[in-house]
């Protein structure tokens, strides 16, 4: 209420208060509803992340039951305040909460209380990284809060003195180092950008064979981590990819608000060369190897260029080869983020990907200058195409003969790249690319269909107008079951559908014209086998009763 309503108040006569307050006296008093159960969370940052975090729960019935998230795999401690806990049980977080992400790393605790007066439940635990920074900025990250829908929730997030607060979601009620949050669903997370007291970073520089990362010393250890792994596969990259590197530079950063867990990692393009390799540092809070794979991501692209594959051109391949080949080294390695990263591409793969009449051409325009707005589409895509070549071809050894073929050579296109695909396999690898809509000429000699009987059935569909309906639609799919039969080595039957093709775009605008005509006369027909409309003459008139008949 506003204060200056009140001191209004205060400045009436006294009789005015007398007579309501006798007035009120006179009501009978009413019982009041408890108070909803109510978690309340407190976290406390220090200079370097490390996060306290402290749950109360309170209740004023006198039996009742709840349940909240703690966590799977680190320590934490509870202490009844008031009250007495009857049971209790640890839980996977799916038996209570129905919707929402997988929550990996916690667990819910359920349990059935009774009180003489109120019920107050303490649960405390830490985090090493609740807040990630990289002066002068820096992100908090709450754990997963999750509690009973059926009570309410409120949060304060604490920063160190100096700290300023720049933003928050949900939104909440900033005091420079202070962020209040009066009011919390029941599964959310909290999220605070903010600035340090310290301006700049002091940097450290650690060195590892070709590689050098630079990080602030609070990450040191996991910078450490990511070189021991470059080093580890670097072998067997430079086997697979048939070059070397040399001075390859790494660091972490801090992402957009907006974008904290969308990007993994990303490296630096200007059309001449590639830049250092940088990797979200917030990923060392996901499952044991997402960070892996994402630092090996970004370490193939450096492979790839050293190969003489730009991603100016061929963006779409350098996307697929470094999820595909980054998920099988982690695997590899035996991290379990490798089988989770590879059910996630799957599940995107079922979600963009259809069964039949895949189009995949898209991928082909993509670039570093030219995003599309849903570009987790395009990685999924990409990740389709090389892994389903794998899966046909050989695996990583069919890349492995890949790469030993363009090695010194200048690849220019899609269609020069579909070649050295296809001798890799020795299978026409072209075909199944164009089956994905890929816009590539055939250039392999392996199959027994002449490419002039392709090219020709292609010309004949190109130089076919969408007006030509819908002839112009079945030539195309003549074609595309050509292209089918021979993928699956019926030659005889693509040759006929091929030929079939060509005859077809050729007559297209012939029989357009005569089924035009045919329609013509047949509503002609119809027209003119109309009855004809029935006669609005006037009646005869009646005869005239004075005359008579002789």
């Amino acid at each position: 209420m506003n204060r200056n309503v009140l001191r209004g108040n205060v400045t009436r006569p006294l009789l005015v208060f007398v007579i309501l307050a006798s007035s009120v006296a006179s009501l009978p008093i009413a019982v009041g509803q408890p108070s909803p159960d109510l978690y309340s969370y407190e976290f406390t940052v220090n200079e370097d992340g490390f996060t306290w975090v402290d749950i109360t729960f309170q209740s004023e019935a006198s039996t009742g039951s709840s349940w909240v998230f703690v966590p799977k795999f680190s320590p934490w401690h509870n202490t009844t305040l008031s009250g007495k806990i009857e049971t209790f049980d640890l839980v996977e977080t799916n038996e209570v909460a129905t919707v929402g992400e997988d929550y990996y790393f916690y667990q819910a605790l359920q349990f059935d209380f009774t009180s003489t007066d109120s019920f107050q439940l303490n649960i405390r635990f830490n985090m090493s990284e609740g807040a990630l920074i990289i002066e002068p900025r820096g992100v908090f990250f709450s754990p997963q809060i999750g509690f009973d829908p059926g009570s309410t929730g409120k949060a304060e997030v604490m920063l160190p003195t100096g700290f300023s607060v720049q933003q928050t979601a949900p939104s909440g009620m900033i005091s420079e180092n202070r962020v209040s949050f009066d009011s919390i669903d029941h599964l959310v997370r909290l999220q605070i950008e903010f600035e340090t007291a310290v301006t700049e970073p002091t940097w450290n520089q650690l060195d590892q064979g070709v590689f050098r990362f630079q990080t602030v010393k609070r990450y040191a250890h996991y910078a450490s981590e990511v070189l021991t792994l470059f080093n580890t596969v670097y072998d067997d990259f430079t086997d697979l990819f048939n070059v070397t590197l040399d001075n390859i530079d790494a660091q972490f950063f801090i992402p957009d608000f907006e974008t904290l867990l969308s990007v993994g990692g990303y490296v630096p393009f200007t059309g001449q060369t590639l830049g250092e390799i940088n990797i979200n540092i917030f990923f060392v809070r996901a499952v044991n190897g997402t960070i892996e794979a994402i630092a090996l991501h970004e370490l193939i692209h450096h492979f790839l260029w050293e190969a003489r594959l730009s991603p100016d051109l061929f963006l779409w391949f350098h996307e697929g080869v470094a999820q595909f080949v980054s998920i099988e080294s982690v695997n590899d390695l035996g991290y379990e983020g490798a089988a989770m990263e590879r059910d996630r591409l799957e599940q995107g793969v079922t979600y963009y990907i259809p069964q039949t009449g895949v189009n995949l051409g898209y991928l082909q325009q993509w670039t570093p200058n030219s995003q599309p707005v849903d570009v987790s589409r395009n990685y999924v895509a990409s990740y389709y195409v090389i892994s389903r070549l794998a899966e046909q071809y050989g695996g990583l050894d069919f890349y492995m003969r890949f790469f030993e073929l363009i090695r010194e050579l200048e690849v220019e296109n899609d269609s020069e790249l579909a070649l050295h695909l296809c001798l890799a396999a020795n299978a026409s690898v072209d075909l199944k690319l164009k089956l994905w809509g890929f816009n590539i000429h055939l250039l392999y000699t392996g199959s027994e269909v002449s490419p002039e009987l392709i090219y020709e059935a292609e010309k004949a569909l190109d130089n076919l107008s969408p007006m030509f309906i819908p002839y112009n639609l079945v030539a195309k799919f003549l074609y595309q079951q050509a292209l089918l039969q021979l993928d699956r080595g019926d030659t005889e039957r693509a040759d006929q559908l091929l030929k079939a093709t060509i005859s077809l775009a050729n007559l297209a605008p012939f029989l357009t014209l005569l089924t035009l005509v045919a329609i013509l006369a047949v509503l002609l027909y119809v027209l003119r086998r109309r009855p004809p409309e029935p006669s609005m003459k006037s009646p005869p008139v009646p005869p005239n009763f004075n005359e008579t008949s002789t």
